[in-house]
């Protein structure tokens, strides 16, 4: 009998245990996003960002190299154009945005250093029109149908604010063909 009223202890110690975890665990999580959107743009289309205003004009992917080193560049062309009334720095295009391919991201661009000095000190009002490079290895570019340029969240916070309040992961992406 003893061995009864134990195991109905343990039992329902156990559910209760079990029960403050899960209202813990939600409670933890009731503020966590549980969506994501994903936001595609195509070539020539019109960016609103917060102040800026981006347009990816064109693109190229280069395939060079000889037997003992292969190497693929991907260039892109952009136009950006600073819609605020301030000089703002847009540097954050550059080192915090990425080109994915499939799982694998490269974000490591190349930019003239004029260009750069430009972006970092765009006038009010001021269109920059300049290319960007990523290197990639050729293999990254197999089986894949497209890249994608996911464009700096920072350059778009409000938006991101705005989405998170509903619980919502968001993020901006130009979709470049492959074919």
């Amino acid at each position: 009998m003893n061995n009864k009223k134990k195991y109905i202890f343990i039992v329902i110690i156990s559910i209760f245990v079990l029960i403050t975890l899960g209202c813990r665990y939600a409670k933890i999580n009731k503020d966590v996003p549980n969506a994501y959107e994903k936001q595609s743009y195509d070539i020539n289309q019109n960016i609103d960002l917060d102040n800026l205003q981006l347009v990816v004009k064109s693109y190229s992917i280069d395939k060079t190299g000889d037997n003992n080193y292969n190497n693929t560049d991907v260039s892109l062309e952009l136009e950006i154009k600073n819609k605020s009334d301030t000089t703002i720095d847009g540097t954050a295009l550059i080192y915090n945005s990425k080109l994915a391919t499939g799982f694998s991201y490269q974000d490591c661009a190349n930019i003239e250093d004029n260009d750069l000095q430009n972006l970092k000190n765009l006038k009010a009002k001021d269109e920059l029109k300049f290319s960007i490079n990523y290197s990639l290895a050729p293999e990254q570019l197999e089986n894949i149908e497209s890249l994608k340029f996911y464009i700096s969240n920072i350059l778009y916070k409000d938006e991101i604010i705005e989405k998170y309040k509903d619980l919502i992961f968001y993020s901006k992406y130009i979709e470049l063909n492959l074919n």
